[in-house]
């Protein structure tokens, strides 16, 4: 039973993630294998599951829950995923905005 919650779980998130790639990938203008380490080291970083940062992400971003598969393991990000969320987001905000030259 547990492979099988375990499957679940991967195909559940695997929306949100998509999700929260497009969403960096339209912020900073990289492509989804960027978007996707971006996702990664954030999640390393903040040492937080990276589906629980992606729902996260998406719900900071629309201000609204993020849309879920009605089963009982619904990704339910806990404070420091929403945090990360929220920094990581303004974080790409920064690196999107163009730069003024310093020289």
């Amino acid at each position: 039973a547990s492979a099988f919650s375990d499957l679940l779980s991967v195909l559940q998130s695997r929306g949100a993630i998509e999700q929260a790639k497009g969403a960096l990938m339209g912020r900073v203008g990289c492509d989804a294998e960027q978007a996707w380490n971006i996702l990664r080291r954030a999640s390393q970083q903040f040492n937080v599951k990276l589906r629980e940062l992606a729902v996260a992400l998406i719900e900071h971003i629309s201000g609204a829950p993020a849309e879920q598969p009605r089963t009982p393991a619904r990704i339910a990000p806990d404070q420091p995923a929403r945090t990360a969320a929220r920094l990581l987001w303004s974080a790409m905000a920064e690196s999107a905005r163009p730069r003024g030259r310093s020289d």
